[in-house]
């Protein structure tokens, strides 16, 4: 009897040792991002892509965003320290980005993400179709923009790890980043090798501009404000009243 409650307690304390490694293994494994890193975020057309991927197109779309509308982002609505989340796109920002006002700025940038990443995947394939292949020239500004990596990590005191999850979340790798790097950079060229080849006679250039004058006619346009008010106080700092003549 004593064997028998003996040989009970310790397999009661080796089941419980076991659960316990279990879950500090999962813990563990849950906090090193790869059960995150590795989990399907959105699949388009059969192609799996990971949380990490999407956040590489929706960061470098925000990132690029900023860029352009620097002078304007006040006007347009974006609080950078906040979450985009809980930011709804304004007039403003539905008139120059084409927005649905009232939407998150999260959902705008996700679903701009979602249609480069389907473009991307698109050319990729129509590259491939047709032979394009990698050469010097990509793996060259590949090179480049590894070596710009380490240099702004580097700047800011970071390794290259720690620099990629400050910018883009804590899923983002360096493998990850160089893979989605080199599918841009590929597609980028496929593009301009394309937009090269293409050639035009004057008369369907004179063509293409009747039928859409506005596409081409570009107007830029710069305004100063000055105010027009009158001092309401003399010299000597004294209010004085302020007539209609002045």
């Amino acid at each position: 009897k004593q064997r028998k409650e003996e040989k009970r307690s310790n397999l009661l304390y080796g089941t419980i040792f076991v659960v316990f490694l279990l879950v500090a293994a999962a813990a563990i494994i849950w906090k090193s991002n790869i059960i995150q890193r590795t989990a399907t975020a959105v699949t388009i057309d059969g192609e799996k892509y990971t949380a990490a991927e999407v956040d590489y197109y929706y960061h470098n779309l925000y990132q690029n965003f900023l860029n352009n509308y620097y002078s304007y982002i006040s006007y347009i609505g974006i609080d950078t320290n906040s979450s985009l989340k809980d930011q709804t796109v304004s007039s403003m920002g539905a008139m120059l980005t084409g927005a649905e006002e009232g939407t998150s700025w999260h959902d705008y940038f996700l679903n701009q993400a979602l249609d480069q990443m389907a473009d991307t995947q698109a050319l990729e394939a129509a590259a491939e179709a047709e032979g394009f292949t990698w050469d010097d020239e990509m793996q060259t500004t590949l090179d480049e923009t590894m070596e710009s990596l380490s240099t702004s990590a580097a700047a800011y005191g970071y390794t290259e790890g720690q620099y990629l999850s400050m910018v883009y979340g804590s899923t983002m790798t360096k493998s990850i980043y160089e893979e989605q790097a080199k599918r841009s950079i590929l597609v980028s060229s496929y593009v301009n090798a394309y937009q090269d080849s293409l050639t035009y006679s004057e008369d369907e250039l004179e063509e293409a501009y009747a039928a859409d004058r506005n596409t081409y006619d570009v107007v830029t346009a710069q305004y100063v404000r000055i105010s027009g008010a009158a001092a309401s106080t003399d010299e000597e700092g004294n209010e004085i009243e302020v007539t209609d003549e002045m």
